[in-house]
């Protein structure tokens, strides 16, 4: 098993040292969440469709990540829509990530306030992304990350 939880941590490892950002904003951000983006890797089976519900190591990681600082949770959704060679070879679906406050029912969290969180820009393509997602989510939760 530990050597499952190595594979997995890996790559996740890996994948946030390949985020390049350009910004001293977003390398606070990096810097902030580096110790946040490893615990995401109880949700793997979840964020890869390998499993239809994510399991309560991920939601009790998620909670963590949220609790610590919401904009990480933020960040790491963000980063997966940015789709590195790394997260694409794990296989992590942004569209999985963008419903774990809601799969994991976690009050008070939503993707909803990521665009303000991460200060992104109303014309800026990741705003569009997540007001877009939002759309289809809030029909079914009407949490807010907080």
């Amino acid at each position: 098993m530990a050597g499952s939880t190595v594979s997995f941590v890996l790559p996740f490892i890996l994948l946030f040292s390949e985020i390049g950002l350009s910004t001293s904003e977003d390398d606070s951000i990096q810097q902030k969440c580096s110790q946040e983006f490893t615990k995401v890797t109880s949700c793997m089976d979840y964020a890869t469709a390998k499993a239809s519900a994510p399991s309560s190591s991920c939601c009790s990681a998620v909670m963590d990540i949220r609790n610590a600082d919401a904009v990480c949770l933020c960040y790491i959704i963000q980063q997966t829509h940015g789709g590195s060679s790394t997260i694409k070879s794990l296989g992590l679906q942004f569209d999985r990530l963008l419903q774990l406050p809601y799969a994991c029912k976690l009050a008070n969290t939503s993707v909803s306030n990521c665009p303000k969180l991460l200060k992104l820009s109303p014309s800026s393509p990741d705003y569009a992304v997540f007001m877009n997602a939002t759309k289809g989510l809030s029909s079914r939760t009407n949490f807010i990350v907080q």
